[in-house]
């Protein structure tokens, strides 16, 4: 029987940790032939003294493993005046680790490797040892089209955008969208922007996006929807909400209950679409179904 080790490498926050581990856990349940091998970084910031440990109980699936790579040293303390510029170098000072670990499972099997969206510097070990690599993407598609746009922009002009700036037409909104509610790395100039622009242009060199395909082939970065991310356990498509706060949940469950209230139809159709939702998770389900051609596709590609 053939079999594939899948390297996954999730950022240190809990919450990149949780959902990686999610993601192995429904690999390893619908193929017997993939084996996980989870990359650990120590944290750039306290973090509680169990929270590893516990995130590592979580599975005891004996095909799911962990490596803890070595201490790096951090980085000066200067950048963090970008938050996301510091754990970027912090992640990129870990290449020679990862090395050395994705060369070791070489000898033993066939790999891929599924990198964090703040990993992705990593696609260079993968490139350097022949290894396809893959980004695993739990924002939603709005997301992922603002960083497709921030990329065009980073290579046509160069420049960092502005907070006051005109309102940005990015191809995954319907709307032109004000530049005050981009994520703060975007117009962040301490860093934050150079940061998420070099991230941006990464997701290119992947070989596809876990939660989402993207249509290289036109212009304005469509984006087809392939729900094989793993977020709350199953796979799913999460819309932009939780890198914005220019709506609280509140606000969005209050105008649901008063739309649902005057349109009888609209509690019909949510539930109509509630079970529609259901059924692509089941088996034989067009979210069951891709979650297993992708798993496919990566074994295929490693081979």
């Amino acid at each position: 029987m053939e079999k594939m080790e899948l390297v996954l490498m999730p950022w240190t926050g809990i919450g990149h940790l949780v959902s990686g581990i999610e993601f192995a856990k429904r690999v390893t349940e619908r193929d017997s032939r993939v084996w996980v091998t989870i990359l650990v970084m120590h944290p750039t910031l306290p973090t509680p003294k169990n929270a590893f440990t516990d995130v590592k109980l979580v599975s005891s699936d004996s095909r799911i493993r962990f490596v803890d790579l070595p201490q790096v040293n951090l980085p000066p303390l200067d950048l963090l005046k970008s938050p996301e510029n510091y754990f970027c170098t912090h992640i990129e000072n870990h290449k020679p680790h990862v090395k050395h670990a994705l060369t070791q499972l070489m000898s033993n099997s066939a790999i891929g490797l599924v990198l964090d969206f703040f990993c992705l510097s990593m696609t260079d070990v993968a490139n350097e040892l022949g290894i396809p690599s893959y980004l695993c993407l739990t924002s939603g598609a709005f997301f992922l089209g603002t960083m497709l746009y921030l990329a065009s922009h980073d290579e046509s002009t160069g420049t960092v955008l502005e907070l006051s700036g005109p309102e940005l037409r990015i191809p995954s909104f319907t709307n032109p969208v004000p530049s005050r509610v981009l994520p703060e790395p975007m117009v962040n100039r301490d860093g934050g922007y150079a940061a998420f622009a070099k991230l941006a242009k990464r997701f290119k060199e992947t070989k596809v996006e876990l939660g989402y395909r993207l249509d290289r082939e036109r212009p304005d970065y469509a984006l087809a929807g392939r729900a094989a991310s793993v977020v709350g356990g199953v796979p799913v498509l999460w819309k932009w909400g939780d890198e914005s706060l220019v709506v609280k949940a509140g606000k969005i469950d209050e105008v649901i209950s008063r739309a649902m209230e005057k349109d009888g139809g609209a509690r019909e159709r949510m539930k109509e679409m509630s079970e529609k939702s259901r059924k692509a998770v089941m088996k034989g389900g067009s979210s069951f179904n891709s979650f297993g051609n992708l798993i496919r596709d990566m074994i295929k590609n490693s081979m």
